[in-house]
């Protein structure tokens, strides 16, 4: 999803360009930005967590083992 939206942002941002900075185009890219800021920022909690369970479990006691005393 990230990488699809970082082609069209830079498509978006391109074609902006291209047109002499048309206002819809800089406002589509602008909203495109927010979008893609978004998408990052959720991907980034995703894997913060993922690291986090996987800590968790890597450390968890396994039953039946002896435990420290």
């Amino acid at each position: 999803a990230i990488a699809g939206m970082v082609f069209v942002q830079m498509c978006l941002g391109i074609a902006t360009l291209l047109t002499g900075v048309n206002l819809w185009l800089a406002l589509l890219h602008q909203a495109g930005a927010m979008v893609l800021l978004a998408l990052a920022v959720i991907h980034a909690r995703a894997l913060r967590d993922a690291a986090r369970e996987q800590a968790r479990v890597s450390t968890a006691p396994i039953d039946g083992a002896p435990g420290l005393v």
